[in-house]
């Protein structure tokens, strides 16, 4: 099995946002990200993974 990874731009957060939480609907997808709001899950988003320069923080 192959894996890509991709790094996400803050201009790209909404659309991950709008992804998980279409996926958090249904239970055989959920993922356990923060529920099911779009607007919610961005926000978890850039202060998980964005500082205020809108550079990239180190996963932790």
């Amino acid at each position: 099995m192959w894996y890509i990874i991709k790094r996400i731009y803050p201009t790209e957060l909404k659309e991950v946002a709008h992804f998980i939480a279409q996926l958090n609907i249904e239970e055989q997808h959920n993922i356990g990200y923060c529920g099911q709001n779009e607007q919610e899950l961005l926000s978890t988003l850039q202060e998980d993974f964005i500082d205020g320069e809108f550079t990239y923080s180190c996963l932790r």
